[in-house]
């Protein structure tokens, strides 16, 4: 886990935040992945891969029907270039964050970049 993120997700839970993820990779895997570094509960659902969400756009659109997530009032936080396009192709602010798998060239939709995990939560806080 990179510095900074478990303190970012206690404190965005503790402040009443739900928080999601939306994965390329498959649910269960990520679910223990979450378990693993014991931040599991944290999470009110996880949505993973499948051979029908095959896309991160599909992957992203079904967390968001299944939870009743309006789109207005939802934020992708993502390290790749896939995260973010398919957080604007859905109409959805977008955090591209730079300590990831990604790099900047990567966020030119993205709402806002931050460079540490802790600058999300100030972006939150201005927005909310």
């Amino acid at each position: 886990m990179y510095e900074g993120i478990e303190e970012l997700i206690k404190y965005l839970y503790n402040n009443s935040y739900r928080l999601f993820v939306a994965t390329s990779k498959g649910r269960e895997s990520s679910l223990k992945i979450l378990d693993y570094f014991g931040i599991g509960n944290y999470f009110t659902y996880v949505e993973g891969s499948t051979e029908s969400l095959n896309t991160k756009v599909r992957v992203l659109e079904s967390l968001l029907r299944k939870n009743n997530l309006k789109r207005d009032e939802s934020i992708m936080i993502g390290d790749r270039l896939y995260d973010i396009n398919a957080s604007f192709k859905l109409g959805l602010k977008s955090i591209g964050v730079e300590y990831g798998y990604g790099n900047i060239g990567e966020f030119k939709r993205a709402s806002y970049i931050v460079k540490e995990p802790l600058e999300i939560k100030d972006i939150l806080e201005k927005i909310n």
